[in-house]
C-alpha cells in the first residue's frame, strides 16, 4: 500500500511539472524536462530554449484539446470566426460559454438587461455581487479571463425593428472590436424570448444571407435528455415559442421559406423543447406567447444544456461550407 501511494504522489508531481514546464515555454522562456531524484522528488532542469510542441503548431495549450478534437483546419476557422449572440439569459450565456471555451475567436454579446436575483437559479453570470449588473459586460469580463485573447465585444441593446439590420450586418458593433472581429459574423445565434422580436431577427438573417442558429424555450421542463431536440425551425414540433415565432415570420415580416411543401426545411437549424411542466398548481399566469420559462419556472440542468445544444449547432454552421 505504501508503494502504492508512493507511486502516485510520483505521478501526481510529474504532472504538476509538466504543466508548470509548459506554462514557462508558452512564456516563451525555456522547455523543461523533469529528472527525478531519491524519494521520487521531481525536479525541473533547463534545456537549450526551444518551443513547446504545442506552440510549435500555433496552438495555445488552452486548446490544445480543441485543435485535438475538431482538427487543426476547423480550429483555425473557429479563431478566425465571429459570431453574435443575441440574449444571454437562461440559454445564451451557455452556449456563448460553450463558444469561448471552443475558441472563437470573436464573441457579440447582445443584450440590454440586467442581472437580477431571480436570475440566479439558471444564468450562467447571474451571482450575487452581479445583481444590478449587465449581463452582457459582466459575461464579457469572465470571457476575458477564460481566453484573454478572444475579441468580446458587449453590446447593450435589445432587438427591436430599429436595429435588427445593423445588428446582424455588424454596423452596430464592429468598430468595437479589436481586430479579430469581422462582419458580417458567421453566424447569429438567437437565444432570446420575444416572439415579434426573435422573428425580426430570424427573418434579418434570412434576407443578409447570414445564418442562424434559433433557440426555443426551456422553461417548465426537468430532464434534457427527454426533453430536447434538434431540427430545423420548420419542423420544430412541440415547442410553444417556435411556434408563435412561424407564425409571426409569415404574418408579420413577410418571410418566405427558400423550398415550399410540407414539412419541408427552411435551413435553420433550432434547439428546442418537446416537454414541460403540466403541473398547473404550480404554474404562475399564462404567458401570451408560450414563454413557459415565465409561467412555469425553469431548471439549469435544461436551460444549460439548450445553451450547449446550440452552441453546437452554431459550431457546425461555422464548419459547414
Amino acid at each position: 500500500l505504501q508503494q502504492q501511494q508512493q507511486l502516485q504522489l510520483q505521478q501526481l508531481q510529474q504532472r504538476r511539472s509538466f504543466c508548470k514546464g509548459v506554462r514557462v515555454a508558452c512564456r516563451g522562456v525555456v522547455a523543461c524536462r523533469g529528472g527525478l531524484v531519491g524519494g521520487g522528488a521531481r525536479i525541473l532542469e533547463t534545456c537549450r530554449p526551444r518551443p513547446c510542441s504545442l506552440l510549435s503548431r500555433a496552438v495555445h495549450p488552452r486548446f490544445a484539446g480543441v485543435e485535438r478534437a475538431y482538427g487543426a483546419e476547423t480550429y483555425r476557422r473557429l479563431a478566425d470566426t465571429t459570431v453574435v449572440v443575441v440574449g444571454v439569459g437562461g440559454v445564451g450565456s451557455w452556449a456563448a460559454e460553450a463558444l469561448v471555451r471552443t475558441g472563437v475567436g470573436a464573441v457579440v454579446l447582445v443584450d440590454l438587461d440586467e442581472v437580477c436575483v431571480s436570475n440566479i437559479n439558471r444564468q450562467l453570470c447571474a451571482t450575487q455581487g452581479a445583481v444590478g449588473k449587465p449581463k452582457a459586460s459582466v459575461l464579457a469580463e469572465r470571457f476575458r479571463e477564460v481566453n484573454p485573447d478572444v475579441d468580446v465585444i458587449p453590446l447593450l441593446e435589445f432587438v427591436d425593428e430599429s436595429n435588427v439590420d445593423d445588428i446582424v450586418t455588424g454596423a452596430a458593433w464592429a468598430h468595437l472590436g479589436s481586430g479579430v472581429v469581422s462582419s458580417p459574423p458567421a453566424v447569429v445565434l438567437d437565444a432570446i424570448d420575444d416572439v415579434r422580436n426573435k422573428a425580426r431577427l430570424i427573418a434579418a438573417c434570412h434576407n443578409h444571407g447570414i445564418r442562424c442558429v434559433t433557440c426555443g424555450g426551456a422553461g417548465g421542463a426537468l430532464d434534457p435528455a427527454a426533453s430536447l431536440r434538434r431540427g430545423d425551425l420548420a419542423v420544430a414540433g412541440g415547442d410553444a415559442l417556435l411556434k408563435a415565432t412561424r407564425r409571426a415570420l409569415k404574418d408579420n415580416c413577410g418571410f418566405v421559406p427558400p423550398v415550399t411543401g410540407n414539412g419541408a426545411p427552411w435551413g435553420i437549424p433550432a434547439v428546442y423543447c418537446v416537454q414541460t411542466n403540466t403541473d398547473k398548481s404550480r404554474a404562475s399566469a399564462a404567458d401570451e406567447y408560450g414563454r413557459a420559462c415565465d409561467k412555469y419556472g425553469s431548471a439549469v440542468c435544461v436551460t444549460a444544456s439548450m445553451g450547449f445544444f446550440a452552441a453546437s449547432a452554431t459550431l457546425e454552421e461555422v464548419q459547414r461550407p
